[in-house]
């Protein structure tokens, strides 16, 4: 097989193989925003909802904290109580 052949040959195949892992790049790299997207999406709707979420939970246990150190003392160890039941419960 003349040189000219193999050498056409050769360069098709790597370019080739560029070609198509700078494809497979551009894919995952379009696939992984997208994800990150869809993420944002969904923190946004949770945020807009008003519920849900780590930050909901801790913003419920600030408020009984703050009932429970504006209490007076016998409300105050009742309510220790009850928390402790409902903790108990789960």
């Amino acid at each position: 097989m003349p040189f000219g052949v193999v050498f056409v040959i050769v360069a098709s195949l790597v370019t080739l193989i560029v070609f198509a892992g700078l494809m497979f790049e551009g894919l995952r790299g379009r696939a992984e925003n997208r994800l990150k997207e869809l993420e944002l999406r969904v923190r946004l709707a949770e945020a807009e909802k008003g519920g849900g979420g780590p930050a909901a939970d801790l913003e419920e246990r600030v408020r009984v904290l703050e009932r429970i150190a504006t209490d007076p003392a016998p409300r105050l160890a009742d309510e220790i109580e009850s928390l402790r039941i409902k903790e108990f419960v789960k």
